[in-house]
């Protein structure tokens, strides 16, 4: 994880972009990780996963009520900020700074996966069609989906108020708890 957080940080702050970066880690105390937070300005957040997974299902779910909360907690009428990325670190680097490259000015921007791995040819999305959540298995939710493209809720880019919509939306109780009883969690 040390090499990975230091490759996207590295990238990032490679392009001038000097953006306010928190970085969410259940582990906490790793005196390594934090290094790296402080030498490329960069906040490092703990926070309880296995609490959160209890409350919230699993990284994949419960980043969004991270994301939610911290948004609110950073103000919403008045932020500090008028731009928000959510980006998985561990398979990403940058070339550009995001925000002036994709400078979204009104609600969100997604990334569409390449088409030429549709979610039956990708292990990752099959494994959390399957092993990961039963009742996806029992419905062959793989089967369905799998001559779908790929949409990675792992980048997204958009205005604060578009990315904290995009945060409830997904956390609706309706449909969190629909995620949250198929895939057992």
């Amino acid at each position: 994880m040390n090499q990975e957080i230091r490759v996207f940080l590295a990238s990032l702050r490679s392009t001038g972009c000097r953006a306010e970066v928190v970085i969410f880690s259940a582990e906490s105390g790793r005196e390594d990780l934090l290094e790296v937070a402080t030498t490329f300005d960069a906040q490092m957040l703990p926070y309880d996963a296995s609490a959160l997974s209890a409350s919230h299902g699993p990284a994949n779910l419960h980043r969004f009520t991270l994301f939610r909360r911290y948004l609110e907690d950073a103000g919403l009428d008045d932020p500090p900020f008028s731009q928000v990325l959510l980006c998985d670190i561990r398979d990403v680097f940058f070339q550009q700074d995001p925000f002036a490259a994709l400078a979204v000015q009104s609600g969100i921007g997604v990334a569409i996966e390449p088409v030429h791995l549709p979610i039956g040819q990708c292990d990752v999305h099959l494994r959390w069609l399957s092993a990961e959540c039963p009742a996806y298995a029992r419905e062959g939710m793989g089967a369905l989906l799998a001559d779908r493209p790929r949409s990675c809720a792992g980048t997204t880019i958009g205005t604060r108020g578009g990315i904290h919509t995009y945060c409830a939306v997904l956390l609706q109780p309706d449909l969190s708890s629909k995620a949250e009883a198929s895939c057992g969690c």
